[in-house]
């Protein structure tokens, strides 16, 4: 039986494919406010998702930004 993706790589998963579609440019920031209230998820679960992205060098993390 295959199981169902967590909450965190559903939004990391939302945001990989924004990416590989151009909807965010080289370079542009990924806030996470934004993407919070985009996908309708807390705080937490977008920095979880960013890690895995980070994990994958398509977003870089930079702290306090």
């Amino acid at each position: 039986m295959k199981r169902p993706p967590t909450l965190t790589t559903a939004a990391a998963e939302v945001v990989r494919q924004s990416i590989f579609r151009g909807d965010f440019r080289p370079g542009e920031s990924l806030r996470e406010s934004d993407l919070c209230a985009h996908l309708g998820v807390s705080r937490s679960t977008i920095r979880e998702a960013l890690r895995e992205l980070q994990e994958e060098n398509l977003v870089e993390v930079i702290p306090h930004h």
